[in-house]
């Protein structure tokens, strides 16, 4: 077993990351440090783990949780950049099952996604993009696609994850703001079982 760090080292390491919206665990049953971005769950998606709770990995948590914030920052503050020859090439297939309407996305003969809504609703209630194609526009062309489709304007859930509120933050914000880029729609054809 490896010698641990003074616990006055890792109050100080706490500090550090705590001032840049990070924090850290000291779990001792584990002999291991967990960073993590504050608000979110130790152990979660997001989690670092150090191998020992020695004075070297103590190091290597506060440096890889400042590295952690300054990524998470700069992704907060870019802007999501439309792919538009992906766009291009993304087909939409409708189905209507019952009172659903599930619009299945495919690049290719690959399905990349779907989005279902109800009849009569003007809101999403189920929307799921491929991780590979997220934040390329993907999402909000086939929203425009819809409204198009149906003749509505579509409004935020009651019920979302935080990655569909920040969605539809840069949606709405984009729709009062005529100088950002707007995705021209194309028609076309549905298969309908």
């Amino acid at each position: 077993m490896t010698k641990r760090a003074p616990l006055e080292k890792f109050q100080a390491v706490k500090e550090k990351l705590a001032k840049v919206g990070m924090s850290i665990k000291r779990n001792l049953d584990t002999e291991e440090y967990q960073v993590y971005p504050k608000g979110d769950e130790s152990g979660g998606r997001s989690t670092h783990f150090t191998r020992s709770l020695d004075e070297y990995d103590l190091k290597d948590a506060l440096n890889t949780g400042l590295d952690m914030a300054e990524r998470l920052k700069s992704r907060k503050t870019r802007q999501n950049p439309t792919d538009d020859e992906l766009i291009k090439k993304i087909n939409i297939k409708r189905i209507k099952k019952g009172d659903k309407i599930i619009y299945n996305v495919y690049l290719g003969s690959s399905e990349i996604g779907y989005v279902e809504i109800y009849k009569g609703d003007d809101f999403v209630d189920l929307a799921n993009i491929s991780p590979r194609f997220r934040r390329k526009g993907v999402a909000t062309y086939v929203y425009d696609y819809i409204e198009n489709d149906l003749g509505i304007k579509l409004r935020p859930s009651d019920l979302q994850l935080q990655s569909h509120a920040d969605f539809w933050k840069n949606r709405l914000k984009a729709r009062k703001n005529p100088k950002c880029k707007s995705i021209k729609v194309k028609r076309k054809t549905h298969n309908l079982r």
